[in-house]
């Protein structure tokens, strides 16, 4: 039976408590019986768009069992084409009515940028891709006194920027999503996990 996107968000919600309270139901998430379900097929509930941080496991965070999130994964949470495709191929076929953008605190792909923002030719060649998706919400959040002691707080904003700009990007790219929110059929939200305290901030 297919769940509402409201329904999804409080799902991860309700997963992120279990987290938090190390009162976790799913454990490793899989059993043989798990396991053969799974093999006739999958209903995630909701799409996960994540940093590729290793600190960064949207089934841990959320408690999820194998075959509840359907998760993308790179280095800044950004969107390219294959992320489009796999969110367009999750909403429209597998019928998941929630995307979620997770961004973190401590991102090492912002934190880079920032840094190329306040020295230009400071970043690596091989790293430039990744750097050019990210700084349109580096430059945007730049303080106009850019002393040291301000630099966490703009990476901090660059951050939950970058998630806005990712949640932006997927409506800009793929209009079908949109004509899905309009019908109350999808929704896409954005939010920072905190790396400290295993807490997450839902922006929107």
């Amino acid at each position: 039976m297919r769940i509402s996107p409201e329904q999804a968000l409080e799902k991860l919600k309700r997963g992120l408590a279990r987290s938090l309270s190390d009162n976790r139901k799913f454990g490793s998430g899989i059993d043989s019986t798990r396991r053969s379900e799974l093999a006739q097929g999958q209903t995630p509930y909701a799409v996960i768009l994540a940093c590729a941080d290793s600190r960064v496991s949207p089934e841990f965070i959320f408690d999820a069992g194998m075959g509840d999130l359907f998760v993308c994964r790179n280095a800044g949470n950004l969107v390219t084409n294959a992320v489009l495709d796999s969110i367009e191929y999750a909403a429209l076929q597998l019928k998941t009515p929630l995307l979620l953008v997770l961004g973190h605190k401590e991102c090492a792909a912002v934190q880079l940028t920032v840094k190329e923002a306040r020295k230009p030719g400071a970043a690596s060649q091989s790293i430039r891709s990744l750097i050019k998706l990210i700084m349109p919400a580096v430059k945007s959040t730049r303080p106009s006194n850019q002393s040291l002691n301000l630099k966490q707080t703009w990476t901090e904003k660059a951050i939950k920027v970058n998630v806005e700009l990712a949640c932006k990007e997927v409506l800009k790219h793929k209009p079908v999503l949109a004509q899905l929110i309009s019908q109350k059929q999808f929704r896409i939200c954005g939010a920072v996990y905190d790396t400290q305290n295993g807490d997450v901030e839902f922006l929107y």
